[in-house]
């Protein structure tokens, strides 16, 4: 199958799970990885173990760490043809429970992080008339879920920047690809747990919190490992034609289609009855 000609990747939130794994895979296509990340032992570990891989510090939060990346590629005479976003977290807590100051800092790793990133590798691409930008959604963003509306809007914001983004760029022989992964054994679990630790216990919806982690914990042994996901984007983002989307593995297909045939009433019923089943 023919593959585009990608010789420089940069992949945020690449410490861990889904960034790791695709840093991995890309390198193995001989593509050099800036593989980038606030914690920097994680990468150089990283970059020991993969051919290929450079790692970069990077705040996707913070402008002068932008910049600070950005010349760090320029001065090795490198320049970006595929971006990957993926830097994200996620946090539960009821909306009432999550602070303004909580939601704010949702959207500025989430959207406003992927869109420094966007921003940065855009005009060498332009230049170029070529490149990929992967955003590295969720099913949450189409499947809002109680108890994380926070991270629910972040995607649903993403969501809505990358089909616009992909209609403005495709002139400039640039293409976008949405993936949104399933259940996936990563960290998110237990970073949107630990989320809850200033708020739960006065909470009015206190008795929930427990009913909420259950859910979590079943999505979370169910998962799959990242890989499949690191697979499916590396595939989309080489491919000489790309998706406009992708959702990997099957639960992620499975849940954005059923969006698609169940109205609200019926998926506010699925909710329900999974909550109240593990109260």
């Amino acid at each position: 199958m023919a593959q585009a000609d990608i010789g420089y990747a940069l992949v945020t939130g690449a410490s861990a799970g889904i960034g790791q794994a695709t840093a991995r895979i890309l390198a193995r296509q001989g593509v050099t990885v800036y593989a980038a990340a606030r914690r920097s032992g994680p990468l150089e570990e990283l970059a020991r173990e993969a051919a290929g891989i450079r790692p970069i510090a990077l705040d996707v939060t913070s402008d002068e760490s932008m910049r600070a990346a950005m010349a760090r590629i320029e001065s090795d005479g490198a320049r970006i043809d595929l971006l990957v976003n993926n830097a994200g977290f996620g946090q539960m807590g009821a909306v009432e429970d999550v602070s303004v100051e909580k939601l704010r800092y949702q959207f500025e790793v989430n959207v406003f992080g992927a869109v420094r990133a966007i921003q940065a590798v855009l005009p060498g691409m332009r230049a170029r008339r070529s490149g990929r930008i992967v955003n590295v959604s969720s099913p949450a963003g189409v499947v809002p879920m109680p108890f994380g509306g926070a991270y629910c809007a972040s995607k649903a914001a993403l969501e809505s920047l990358t089909a616009a983004l992909r209609l403005e760029v495709r002139d400039f022989g640039i293409h976008c690809i949405l993936v949104r992964p399933g259940a996936i054994r990563t960290e998110f679990q237990e970073v949107a747990r630990d989320g809850t630790t200033a708020f739960r216990e006065s909470s009015p919806y206190a008795g929930r919190y427990g009913s909420v982690e259950r859910l979590f914990d079943q999505f979370s042994k169910r998962g799959s490992p990242p890989e499949p996901v690191g697979e499916g984007i590396v595939r989309a983002a080489l491919a000489a034609s790309p998706p406009h989307e992708i959702n990997v593995p099957f639960d992620a297909k499975a849940t954005v289609a059923l969006s698609t045939v169940l109205p609200s009433v019926a998926r506010d019923g699925i909710f329900r009855f999974a909550l109240n089943r593990l109260g």
